[in-house]
């Protein structure tokens, strides 16, 4: 009873085999000594039998713009303009690769660091030259106040002994104090006899201090007198004169 029960179980399984034969096209039928262990699996298999996963592949990475991602980094304190500048070039050409997160990062932080500092950068390379000038220009008004003091004081001391100073060391006694140019650096006068006149040109060292050299200028002139502008005769000027001449 048992063994045609068993019988009447592996029948299915024995039709399986019978079809897996016929496809492998050996052709051979199985007999009654059917091992149900060589049956087809029909149930999933257990934990330990399970296939072995596959290798997980590699995330992409695109270096180029993590490299982007730095110099725009960098563009904002330690290099300005220059980090932006690369990091915005690096960005542009990364964004074409995936992935594209930090090639984009470093193209909008490049533009938006470039307008916060550009104009930064450009403000003080446009008042350089304003602040030059104004204080060249600051210079020589302390160095014309200072020759006129020294002019001042070499006027008070002719008036007073009704010579001329031998020299700077002379007048500073005779005053009490020295007067300097726009670079603190002391003047020198120079006594001259033109047409028969007495008279005094002052010099500044200039910038660098150093006298008889291409700089040095002349701040004061006793001989430099204002221009006299000699009108030409017009037109109507020589006919009034013509008509006084007929009418003696």
């Amino acid at each position: 009873m048992s063994n045609a029960r068993y019988d009447a179980d592996l029948r299915p399984l024995k039709f399986l085999a019978i079809l897996k034969s016929i496809e492998e096209g050996n052709g051979q039928l199985m007999s009654d000594s059917f091992d149900p262990s060589a049956a087809p699996r029909t149930t999933p298999p257990t934990l330990s039998q399970q296939v072995p996963p596959r290798e997980r592949e590699e995330p992409k990475k695109n270096r180029l713009g993590l490299i982007a991602f730095i110099f725009s980094l960098l563009g904002v304190f330690p290099l300005p303009l220059i980090g932006q500048l690369v990091g915005l070039i690096c960005g542009i050409v990364a964004v074409r690769r995936e992935p594209r997160g930090l090639a984009i990062a470093a193209i909008a932080i490049s533009v938006l660091g470039g307008c916060l500092v550009l104009p930064l950068v450009m403000l003080p390379a446009l008042l350089l030259p304003a602040l030059a000038k104004a204080r060249v220009n600051a210079r020589t008004v302390m160095t014309q106040s200072g020759a006129q003091q020294v002019q001042q004081s070499i006027d008070a001391f002719r008036a007073k002994r009704q010579r001329m100073p031998k020299d700077m060391v002379e007048l500073t006694a005779d005053v009490g104090w020295t007067a300097t140019d726009g670079w603190d650096n002391e003047f020198r006068f120079v006594v001259l006899t033109k047409d028969g006149v007495e008279g005094y040109e002052i010099y500044s060292a200039g910038e660098d201090g150093v006298w008889d050299t291409i700089d040095d200028t002349q701040v004061f002139s006793t001989f430099v007198a204002p221009a006299v502008i000699d009108p030409k005769p017009t037109e109507e000027d020589g006919e009034s004169s013509d008509a006084d001449d007929d009418m003696e």
